[in-house]
């Protein structure tokens, strides 16, 4: 049951920083503005991109490590080693072309965002420094990540997680209200907090591995690293591009207000892929340490525990979507944002599934799948964009997403191996879920005829189709409640 626990701490590991920054946007709002906090934003988001300096050397490591289970002790010590020490020499040379593309990006992209506004522009000039020294320390930090993941140390990962990026939210507000609220403030108590990071997870990697003495690159390694990494990287590129082309056709077509009722939805409805990416996490070093027909068996029963949690609780988002909405925002966007959300919900359900696929072949060795899958994906999936928002309006885009996810599902499973027999497991959910949604869109989503139905549908579902394996632990954990309660 390791996996489900692994599974837990990354939930928990993504949950607690997703309160913590919801909980301090209007903070930052309130003490440095909103013209600030947007800006500081946009920061992120540049860095995010300098990400692809990364190599993808994360995931090699991760790889590379789990699958010297298989050597001697000894000599898995010293394969991990040069693994390590090799990833971090190749990070830090990546380091610096990554400083070098960002201080080029950052002065070509503020000076025309901030032509008007001068003061925010030598704001920015201030704290480009500081902006800069996040690059090496986020690279590095991947790396040691990626180790720690090999080793299935998830607690651990999970701990500096959580602890970075807490802080990251927590740290340069406090920094803003003590001292200044200006950019170069605010960007240094992101170093710091980025460094507690780094810090904790040097410090694991050193307890359990044999770092010393100090090893060079070892050019074949390097070169198997940097081929697997390679196609990691380009993919981290490619994906966020093929995920937000939705809002940027939106945006195109139908102005800004419209992605920001379609947005609303999407960020409520993206966070029940949080399973699916703990889940794929926790499993990527088993997958990538056994044999070909035993990560297929494994990720055969990872999709079906997956479906009987994921199903009920897509319903139950289809259910309430709109009350709470209309709690969160208002009963004018809800009516609006509502049938988006029904829509999206059925392409993140099924999405969730693509991402285990993806997971296991990466395990497997070809991370070059999802990236050429994601280059052919782009222009079809504008042109379906484009057709599905001619008729359907701001709803057709999330109809669009949801038929990109689908059909993309159908071609990995037969590029992943799992096969024909995942999709006939699927239907009956997904029709449960597509039923919900088209219901909920044309009736009243309060109905209680429609509630019982629905949920009662899904969750007779899932309690037929639940895997043994996951019936024992559920039934084990609430033994030791009623225990504990007697």
């Amino acid at each position: 049951m390791s996996v489900a626990r692994h599974t837990v701490y990354n939930v928990l590991g993504a949950i607690v920083p997703i309160a913590v920054a919801l909980a301090t946007i209007p903070l930052y709002i309130e003490i440095v503005g909103l013209a600030r906090y947007g800006t500081l934003t946009l920061c992120w988001l540049i860095l995010g991109y300098i990400g692809f300096f990364d190599l993808g050397l994360g995931l090699a490591v991760s790889h590379d490590v789990a699958r010297s289970t298989e050597l001697p002790n000894a000599s898995r010590e010293t394969a991990d080693a040069q693994t390590l020490w090799t990833a971090m020499w190749l990070s830090l040379a990546a380091s610096m072309a990554g400083v070098l593309l960002l201080y080029i990006l950052q002065g070509l992209y503020f000076n025309q965002v901030f032509s008007g506004s001068p003061g925010l522009r030598t704001e920015i000039e201030d704290a480009v420094l500081p902006l800069l020294c996040l690059v090496p320390i986020l690279l590095i930090s991947s790396v040691f990540a990626g180790a720690l993941q090999g080793r299935r140390e998830f607690l651990t990962l999970n701990i500096s997680s959580v602890a970075s990026s807490t802080l990251m939210s927590v740290l340069p507000l406090i920094l803003a209200s003590v001292h200044q609220p200006i950019l170069s403030t605010l960007i240094l108590g992101a170093v710091a907090a980025r460094a507690v990071g780094l810090i904790i997870l040097a410090a694991a990697c050193a307890r359990r591995f044999d770092l010393l003495p100090m090893r060079w690159i070892t050019p074949p390694r390097a070169r198997g690293m940097l081929n697997y990494g390679w196609w990691v990287s380009l993919s981290g590129l490619l994906a966020p591009l093929v995920l937000t082309l939705d809002r940027t056709v939106i945006g195109a077509i139908s102005g800004p207000s419209a992605v920001a009722i379609y947005s609303i939805p999407a960020g409520l409805v993206s966070r029940m892929a949080l399973l699916s990416t703990s889940l794929s996490s926790a499993l990527f070093p088993d997958f990538s340490s056994r044999e070909p027909a035993e990560r297929v068996r494994l990720a055969t029963r990872a999709v079906s525990a997956a479906a009987v949690l994921l199903t009920p609780l897509s319903v139950l988002i289809i259910c309430f979507l709109e009350p709470l909405l209309s709690i969160w925002i208002s009963p004018e966007v809800a009516k609006q944002s509502a049938p988006i959300g029904y829509a999206l919900t059925f392409g993140v359900w099924v999405g969730s599934f693509s991402h285990l696929a993806l997971t296991l072949l990466q395990a497997s060795g070809r991370p070059d799948i999802e990236t050429k899958l994601r280059f052919f994906e782009i222009v079809p999936f504008i042109g379906l964009l484009v057709i599905c928002m001619r008729l359907y309006g701001t709803v057709g885009a999330a109809i669009a997403f949801s038929i990109r996810a689908a059909l993309e599902f159908l071609v990995l499973c037969g590029l992943s191996g799992l096969g024909t027999k995942q999709i006939w497991f699927l239907l009956p959910p997904g029709a449960i879920i597509l039923a919900a949604g088209i219901y909920a869109t044309w009736a009243d989503a309060a109905d209680m005829r429609f509630l019982v139905l629905a949920l009662g549908s899904a969750a007779a579902w899932s309690l037929l189709r639940m895997p043994p394996e996951l019936k024992k632990l559920l039934s084990r954990r609430a033994i030791s409640r009623l225990s504990e309660a007697g």
